[in-house]
């Protein structure tokens, strides 16, 4: 999976990516349960995915965020704010 900005620069590229669309308005139910659908279970606890989402011309990397709940508190306030109509993707990546 690869996205590209409007110049063709690739500005985002995954080998191994779950990409779901949305809206913004829809994103506040979509979002939770998809972080829940892919966040992996251990003998060290949860991780949630790796998760990226672009709203609009933006990407906002969430990556870094283990934790299922504030993921999905960040995920919420990136897209606070937005044109309920706007576009969402998520792009999610199990970790192992």
């Amino acid at each position: 999976m690869r996205v590209l900005d409007r110049d063709g620069v690739i500005r985002l590229a995954s080998a191994d990516a779950q990409v779901e669309q949305s809206t913004v308005g829809a994103g506040g139910e979509a979002l939770p349960r998809l972080i829940a659908e892919h966040t992996a279970y251990g003998d060290g606890g949860s991780r949630a995915p790796a998760l990226q989402l672009l709203v609009g011309p933006r990407i906002a990397d969430l990556s870094g965020v283990l934790d299922e709940s504030q993921l999905v508190s960040l995920a919420r306030t990136e897209v606070e704010g937005q044109d309920r109509a706007d576009s969402l993707v998520a792009v999610l990546e199990v970790r192992s």
